[in-house]
């Protein structure tokens, strides 16, 4: 038992080194960087970006009166019944 316990004291005390990184990591991420810098910057003709168009204002209210009758249709009956479960 102190045999194990002397050997556990002495791998604690012993300090591990990290492993290295692989050589290819770092000039790989500085490559990567400065490619999606220069697309954010001067995209060239083949990256595409298309912009999100925002909904009319009358499809908005349609939508969010739409989600409060949903919401409500589900929740309702949901709160009406838990006096049911005390």
């Amino acid at each position: 038992m102190l045999d194990h316990a002397a050997q556990h004291d002495a791998a604690q005390q012993e300090k591990r080194t990290q492993k290295e990184h692989a050589k290819w990591v770092l000039p790989l991420g500085i490559n990567l960087g400065v490619f999606a810098v220069y697309l954010l910057i001067a995209p060239p003709a083949w990256v595409v970006m298309n912009p999100i168009e925002a909904a009319s204002i009358e499809e908005q209210t349609d939508n969010m009166r739409l989600a409060i009758y949903m919401q409500a249709s589900v929740w309702t009956p949901i709160a009406n019944n838990t006096a049911n479960f005390r």
